[in-house]
């Protein structure tokens, strides 16, 4: 009997590790860390300026948050020619949605930082 094979990939090593550290900064972590799990990804080519911007394709048995905001986490680090670049992770309708990662100055990004080298911080009201 065939599967039937979820939209989008798994994601990499690296989207792993700042979803997983968005997620722990947020204050329903518990909420999104099921939410997150065997989640699957898409690339957003609609834009031209992409830095890498995923769509979250989540399972449809996972349950909504109740957080009442967009911008569930951010993250921020600088690039190698000291232009920040930014991590947002968006909820629509109380599920996981987009990780968006862009650079502040629209520039071409010299070299995306490892993990570890972003402050992550809960997402504003």
């Amino acid at each position: 009997m065939r599967t039937k094979v979820p939209p989008g990939r798994e994601p990499s090593a690296w989207e792993s590790a700042v979803l997983k550290r968005l997620i722990d900064v947020s204050e329903i972590a518990n909420d999104l860390a099921r939410q997150i799990d065997g989640a699957r990804v898409q690339l957003i080519v609609q834009d031209d300026d992409n830095y890498g911007s995923v769509k979250l394709v989540l399972d449809d048995a996972s349950q909504p948050s109740p957080l009442g905001r967009r911008i569930v986490a951010e993250g921020e680090a600088k690039d190698i020619d000291g232009i920040p670049i930014y991590l947002l992770l968006h909820m629509v309708d109380g599920k996981l949605h987009e990780l968006e990662i862009y650079k502040a100055d629209g520039s071409r990004m010299v070299e995306l930082p490892v993990p570890e080298e972003f402050t992550y911080t809960r997402g504003s009201p």
